[in-house]
């Protein structure tokens, strides 16, 4: 069994005992488990229990339950060995984010996943120059080709797996929020037109199908758009024509 632990995070005393008796117990392939933000505050809801069953169902319960599709960082898991090796399930060594681009593969591969909701780390938010406190090019270039990955790994995929779709949606949609946020052009971010071809394969529902179209328009107005700060009379003709 394999487990990842960032080194400015620290386990809880004796949880890695009840992680290995719950995976072991329940024959899993992932198990997924919470952790405490700072040490205090829970990833996601204390009350969520997931029994046993595909990637695809995980994540879809985790959805309805959390309003978002799943929790992406490598940490929150244990991962069986065989189950990683037998799927080719590998990290891309360098880039930053590599999570967001690994964990969907894992879910839409694993079909025996539980959770265990206890938490089994301190996990460090706020630490001055950690990883996700500032957002350089570097971060944003590396989420963009997440993004192109997974539609090379998922486009032609014939199983159902809305509910991961979803949340790689919410993912690329995130990294362009980031980007307008902090003064970046689509180009200065190597957000090409044919990425929004990739961004769209994965949106589902008329108000994603626009936001993506928004995007052949500029970053500006997709932006505006989704935070319902356009002039009323423009997001009417949005509504009506877009």
């Amino acid at each position: 069994y394999v487990y990842f632990l960032d080194s400015d995070d620290y386990l809880y005393p004796d949880v890695l005992n009840q992680m290995c008796e719950f995976v072991v117990a329940n024959e899993l392939e992932m198990a997924c488990f919470n952790v405490l933000k700072d040490g205090i505050t829970p990833y996601y809801s204390t009350s969520l229990t997931i029994p046993i069953c595909t990637g695809n169902e995980f994540v879809t319960r985790f959805r309805n339950s959390e309003n978002y599709s799943y929790v992406a960082p490598v940490w929150m898991y244990v991962y069986k060995k065989s189950f990683l090796l037998d799927n080719n399930l590998w990290n891309s060594e360098g880039r930053l984010h590599e999570d967001e681009e690994f964990t969907p593969r894992a879910l839409y591969c694993a079909k025996r996943v539980a959770m265990l909701n206890i938490p089994i780390q301190f996990h460090r938010v706020m630490r001055p120059g950690a990883i996700t406190s500032a957002i350089s090019r570097r971060h944003l270039n590396d989420s963009v080709q997440n993004l192109r990955d997974l539609y090379t790994y998922f486009a032609g995929n014939e199983r159902c797996v809305n509910a991961i779709y979803s949340g790689i949606y919410d993912y690329a949609f995130s990294t362009l929020r980031k980007a307008y946020d902090n003064g970046y052009s689509l180009k200065q971010i190597d957000f090409k037109r044919s990425d929004i071809i990739k961004w769209r394969y994965f949106a589902e529902g008329e108000y994603r199908e626009r936001l993506c179209k928004l995007l052949y328009i500029n970053l500006y107005t997709m932006i505006k758009y989704s935070r319902d700060e356009l002039p009323i009379i423009y997001r009417k003709l949005i509504n009506r024509f877009v």
